[in-house]
Formats: C-alpha cells, sequence, structure tokens
C-alpha cells in the first residue's frame, strides 16, 4: 500500500519526513500487531512525501457502512450474539493499539487523529486484523499540553474543543466515539454528515 502527499514548500515536506522517519524506526523496533507496518518513507521532486506501508483490505469506516446489512439486519434493530462478537473483537483491537502508543512504545505516542477512516483492516491467517494508520498528527506523550489539532472535530473530546489543549485522554475520547459508531449503528461520511 502506498500514500502520497503533495507539500506547498519543501521545508514543510521534510519536517513531515523527519517526524515520519522517527515514528517508523520507533516503531519497526518491535512490529506491534494492531499498529500498521511503515516500511518505508521518501520524497521525490521536492514536492511529494511516499509512505510504503503493509498492504491493507478496507478500513473500518468501509466495514461500519456495510456491517449492519452484512448481517441480514436493518439499522436501529439489535445485533446477534456474532455481530456483537465481532464488534467488540474491533474495539479491542484498537484499544490494545492505542495502549501500545501510549504505554508501550518508548517514546510513547499520543495518535490524535483517531477516526475509523484511520483504523485499517489486514486479512492474515489469523483472520481480520485492525491496524491503526496515519501518525503524521502524532505527538510524543510528554504530559504536556499540545495545541487542538482542529481536524475531524467529531471525534475531539469536548473539553479539548473548549480548552484547546491536550493529553493522551483525547485518543481515549476519540476511541468511545468510535466504539459507539460500532456498536450503535451512527456513521458519519467525511463531511459529518449523520449517513444513518
Amino acid at each position: 500500500m502506498l500514500n502520497s502527499i503533495c507539500f506547498l514548500d519543501s521545508e514543510q515536506l521534510e519536517k513531515f519526513i523527519q517526524r515520519e522517519n522517527e515514528i517508523l524506526n520507533l516503531i519497526k523496533s518491535s512490529q506491534p500487531k494492531h499498529i500498521i507496518k511503515i516500511i518505508d518513507t521518501w520524497t521525490e521532486n521536492a514536492d511529494f512525501a511516499f509512505i510504503q506501508m503493509e498492504l491493507s483490505d478496507d478500513n473500518l469506516f468501509n466495514v461500519l457502512v456495510q456491517k449492519c446489512h452484512s448481517f441480514g439486519r436493518t439499522e436501529g434493530e439489535p445485533m446477534n450474539s456474532l455481530e456483537f462478537f465481532i464488534s467488540c473483537k474491533m474495539f479491542e483491537e484498537m484499544t490494545e493499539g492505542i495502549v501500545y502508543l501510549h504505554y508501550a512504545l518508548k517514546p510513547s505516542l499520543i495518535h490524535r487523529n483517531m477516526k475509523p477512516d484511520n483504523v485499517l483492516i489486514r486479512k492474515d491467517t489469523d483472520g481480520l486484523t485492525l491496524k491503526i494508520t496515519d501518525f503524521n498528527l502524532s505527538l510524543p506523550r510528554d504530559f504536556t499540553i499540545h495545541p487542538l489539532n482542529k481536524k475531524n472535530r467529531r471525534f475531539i473530546a469536548p473539553e479539548v474543543k473548549e480548552k484547546d489543549k491536550y493529553s493522551i485522554e483525547a485518543d481515549v475520547y476519540s476511541l468511545g466515539v468510535i466504539g459507539w459508531q460500532i456498536f450503535f449503528d451512527i456513521i458519519y461520511d467525511a463531511k459529518k454528515t449523520v449517513l444513518r
């Protein structure tokens, strides 16, 4: 899988590559199960940054859009035990990924951009595995206060919106919003419109 990002100036591009390489080196050393494997990063033409990651089959947003229909129910009907078990497993795997970033990785990271689009799904020999991706907004977890990322406000904790500051609790709140979507069929598109 290959992502490309266009930058307006070479300084911004250089900072991005430096941060991605720092994160790559941190994560590469332990290869956690629920964090996407970043294979390489590079630039071309001083305008584009490329990130090569392990191949994934889908993302959580697409799965959530189709989930209730895949289990033969309409929106609002209760889940059967199999769908509930799979939903719990998805939430557990995301939580394991965030716990890894916050507590096992040294230095630890705050993801800052948790949303269903940034949770990839990979088919492997053990079945399906959720993998957290998109670390370009991540910051070291040093318990200091960081400025608010104004994007993706649907997933940002209310106290963060009000104070314009946060720490690791922002990722925990984002996980809660994603869990709410998983268990209650509330899905938003990229424009923050309720799809159901």
